[in-house]
């Protein structure tokens, strides 16, 4: 009891909301789009202010180690007079001055990368992309390595990328990259970028850079059982209340011609027999439909409260779409989402490209 207490307090004082809240306020100067992302980078004051960060991406993940060691080495190695410490500092930024000055003659030529991954993925369910690393230059590659991009404030990486440990000419090798997303909507990372290790493992070459990649984070799609239609009415099949779309898929019989009625329905031998233009007459397309509504609104509704509804609405709608009945359309306002089931089973792709980008 103590424990749940303690734990229940805990979220009181810190809830789910506000870590979500910091997470956004955390990235609240970086774009959402890879289009947006790539044209700060090229202003000149970020330019600027990213020089120190030229040596970073030049590093290795040994490289930044190290780069850490060398800052602890040399605060050890102020005091000049009564220690020796200062001599290994200045070995060790030696060091990684080598390695930073050599990157250009490590270039990985004809190396081309491929990016693919989901065009929908769940939240928080693991999204996998796939980068094809292909060398179509001459001589052989070794020690590859593929970086991943950064990702937006709602993404976290599961797990670290393997690298290509040689790469013939004329090969080529896949590496996977797994993330998961807490945030409906459309997103848009950046570039993965392949490169060559270069001798001591400190640092990496010129990195050659992917194509983005978009995909959709939907709602999570909650478990139901079934669903009781119970102010269904009326109950029998034959005197349904139907939805009416034009259509031509049976012939109901056919009229005389009228002035503006299409000459490919034209009815020859009713036509012939009578004298008199006669045109085909179509009966229409009849499906049955459910509205779904999902109620969202309130500022008092927190966000998980909202990414629960809407879960449970997901379930709902593939329950009908893929068990009850079948799915027509969607739309939705700021305040409630109505959605329209018809006859179409096993069809509810609109369910899943208008509700993620609901707020």
């Amino acid at each position: 009891m103590n424990e749940r207490a303690g734990s229940a307090r805990a979220r009181r004082w810190w809830p789910q909301d506000t870590t979500r809240r910091l997470s956004r306020l955390n990235h609240i100067l970086i774009p959402d789009t890879k289009p947006e992302r790539d044209r700060l980078r090229r202003h000149g004051l970020v330019r600027l202010l990213g020089a120190p960060f030229w040596i970073l991406q030049g590093l290795s993940r040994e490289g930044r180690i190290l780069l850490l060691l060398a800052f602890g080495v040399g605060l050890a190695g102020l005091d000049v007079r009564f220690t020796q410490i200062h001599q290994l500092f200045a070995m060790l930024a030696g060091l990684l001055a080598a390695a930073l000055i050599l990157r250009p003659f490590f270039r990985a030529s004809g190396v081309h990368g491929e990016v693919s991954g989901p065009d929908r993925v769940a939240v928080g369910a693991p999204a996998r992309f796939d980068v094809r690393v292909v060398n179509r230059g001459p001589t052989r590659l070794d020690s590859l390595r593929v970086r991943r991009p950064f990702l937006p404030w709602d993404g976290k990486w599961q797990g670290r990328p393997d690298g290509v440990p040689v790469l013939e000419a004329g090969a080529h090798a896949t590496v996977s990259a797994t993330a998961t997303f807490t945030a409906r909507g459309e997103h848009h990372l950046d570039s993965f970028e392949t490169c060559a290790l270069l001798p001591l493992g400190l640092s990496v070459g010129p990195r050659q850079a992917t194509a983005g990649t978009r995909f959709l984070v939907v709602p999570r799609v909650a478990t139901v059982a079934s669903v009781t239609l119970s102010q269904r009415l009326p109950p029998e099949r034959g005197q349904v209340l139907s939805s009416v779309q034009p259509g031509e898929s049976d012939i109901a019989g056919v009229r005389p011609y009228r002035a503006g009625d299409e000459l490919k329905h034209i009815h020859a031998r009713t036509w012939a027999r009578t004298g008199v233009p006669h045109v085909r007459q179509y009966s229409a397309e009849r499906s049955d439909r459910i509205t779904l509504v999902v109620l969202v609104d309130g500022r008092g509704a927190s966000e998980l409260t909202k990414e629960a509804t809407l879960s449970l609405a997901a379930g709902v709608a593939a329950r009908l779409a893929l068990h009850e009945g079948g799915w027509t359309r969607s739309s939705s306002t700021t305040r409630a989402s109505r959605s329209d089931h018809g006859r179409a089973r096993g069809h509810w792709t609109p369910f899943s490209t208008v509700w993620p980008c609901m707020r």
